[in-house]
């Protein structure tokens, strides 16, 4: 007969946390429940602002990047489009300890505006309209 196996508190914490890296590094898509998510606005035909934020972990400027450049070519659809004013950020969320290890969690955000090249706006209006509308 064989004895039942329990998991201590501190090695369900060490896998949860190992799973959360995993998850985070392979560029999976972020939740808001692990604090990333994206949101997109458009704010004149074909000037879209777009936010989107990793989930928490370590700071990943390049997953952010094709988080943002995805929802881009989403809204622009077979447009090509020009990146303005766009600002990319790590911020720390949290820091914890498992087995006397300091873990920091970050979310790394990029934010700013695609001008889809397709006509509808021009470079010159769009940037007169975040001139008038947008503090910099």
């Amino acid at each position: 007969m064989r004895a039942k196996r329990s998991l201590s508190a501190s090695s369900v914490a060490t896998w949860a946390l190992a799973l959360c890296f995993a998850t985070v590094l392979s560029g999976c898509a972020a939740t808001p429940v692990l604090g990333g998510g994206d949101n997109t606005q458009e704010m004149l035909p074909g000037l879209i602002y777009i936010d989107a934020r990793t989930n928490l972990g370590p700071v990943n400027y390049g997953a952010v990047r094709r988080q943002w450049q995805e929802l881009a070519e989403q809204a622009c659809g077979k447009a090509p489009y020009k990146e303005l004013r766009i600002t990319e950020t790590a911020r720390l969320a949290e820091q914890g300890q498992v087995n006397n290890l300091t873990l920091t969690y970050h979310t790394t955000e990029r934010w700013g505006y695609a001008l889809c090249l397709d006509g509808r706006t021009s470079e010159a209006d769009a940037e007169a309209y975040l001139e008038k509308n947008v503090a910099k």
